[in-house]
């Protein structure tokens, strides 16, 4: 019983991790964004239309990961007992990944909406930019893949 209750912690706690990492590009924070707006030269409709949908989207992501905190902590609760029903576990952990997976969607969405708005010069600028994300950028220590 206690190795299963260690084994879904585990597969919880990489779970997190992983959605974690895995929207870093897409959720870089204020000045990143304000560079990356600055670097493809978007007039101020398009700048004001991206930070609508944008805001819009991130309304939809924050409410996703309020639900994914209330469900770990049921989670939690549950390994707590005596004997924690497998299916009701399982469950929560599948709604979290089917919120995840809507988080990364609405996410690709914004950026496939907002390559829609490009003109050819903004395009290419936007592709050089995703091309060359990362680079120079380094890692702390910690979890390398």
């Amino acid at each position: 019983m206690k190795k299963m209750t260690y084994f879904l912690f585990a597969v919880i706690l990489v779970l997190s991790l992983i959605s974690s990492q895995a929207t870093a590009f897409l959720d870089r924070g204020p000045q990143f964004r304000h560079r990356f707006i600055e670097d493809l030269g978007l007039s101020q409709e398009q700048m004001k239309n991206f930070l609508n949908k944008e805001q819009e989207i991130n309304r939809e992501i924050f409410n996703l990961r309020q639900d994914n905190e209330k469900l770990r902590y049921e989670m939690f609760q549950e390994l707590k007992k005596d004997k924690p029903e497998k299916a009701k576990l399982d469950s929560l952990i599948d709604k979290i990944e089917e919120n995840n997976a809507t988080i990364y969607k609405k996410r690709a969405d914004l950026i496939l909406w907002l390559k829609s708005q490009l003109n050819a010069e903004q395009r290419q600028k936007f592709d050089s930019l995703q091309n060359n994300f990362g680079v120079g950028i380094k890692r702390g220590k910690g979890f390398r893949r």
